[in-house]
């Protein structure tokens, strides 16, 4: 029995130790996280995020490692909480009047790697027997003002509230964002909405506001508005977030300065 006694005490005092030193240990060679670290940034997100990204944490940071680079160019979030300023322009913006793209009106721009990135993607259509009409690009803060203003006095506030962004806190400002084809829910039963629905990550586009997530986005359902978040962009929300734009755009508003910091620096 003493001999039993004996071997159990030195086996549990030597697996203490170790456990420590795993919970320590940093879980990718790119940044400086231990477990714990990781973990605590995950607190605000949906349960099952949470466990996807825990079950696979080095997977998680070596996708998110590209992200840092392109963030302030393609993955700040512009919401009903995060408002741009109202000086913001793109400095890349490309007329859409000068290329062979159907559009519903004169005028319209968008961001030199969206529109690389859409002429990819309407090739790729094409291919398929399918037309795209892009019924809405960049809007100024200006511009958004006046639409604004115009449905609040349509609708009133509370219900413009639900389908048309406030001045500042449009995607579309950006300059990444698209509306294709009728603006309306039908636009998703239509082939193009279909193939768009499926194909769109391919190019790095993503839809801002999906169905049964309104209380999330703060918007109606609107499969016609696509972002372009970059190819990297798509994968990570695909592989990590559900594939819901809104839980990846709020974990990095919250976390990029970290994710930063934690980022290991070349000598």
């Amino acid at each position: 029995m003493k001999l039993k006694t004996i071997v159990f005490i030195i086996t549990v005092s030597t697996l203490f130790p170790a456990c420590s030193r795993a919970e320590n240990r940093f879980i990718n060679p790119l940044f400086t996280f231990t477990e714990s670290e990781l973990d605590a940034t995950l607190i605000s997100l949906p349960e099952d995020i949470q466990e996807t990204i825990k079950s696979d944490r080095k997977g998680f940071l070596d996708k998110v490692f590209p992200i840092i680079n392109i963030y302030e160019n393609f993955l700040v979030l512009a919401d009903k909480n995060h408002a741009l300023s109202e000086n913001f322009i793109p400095g890349d913006l490309i007329d859409l009047d000068s290329y062979n793209i159907i559009l519903n009106k004169k005028g319209m721009q968008l961001r030199k790697p969206a529109f690389n990135a859409l002429s990819e993607m309407l090739n790729e259509a094409e291919k398929n027997s399918l037309e795209f009409m892009i019924s809405s690009a960049y809007r100024s803060y200006a511009y958004q003002e006046r639409i604004y203003s115009y449905y609040v006095s349509l609708y009133g506030r509370e219900k413009t509230d639900k389908f048309s962004a406030r001045p500042g806190t449009s995607q579309h400002q950006l300059g990444t964002a698209l509306d294709f084809g009728s603006i309306s829910e039908e636009f998703a039963d239509t082939d193009e909405g279909k193939w768009l629905f499926k194909n769109s990550y391919k190019f790095g586009f993503s839809l801002s506001y999906p169905e049964g997530y309104e209380k999330i986005t703060g918007y109606n359902y609107e499969p016609w508005h696509y972002r372009y978040i970059t190819p990297e962009g798509c994968m990570l929300q695909k592989k990590y977030f559900n594939d819901i734009q809104q839980y990846m755009l709020e974990y990095l508003e919250a976390n990029i300065t970290l994710l930063k910091e934690k980022t290991v620096k070349e000598n």
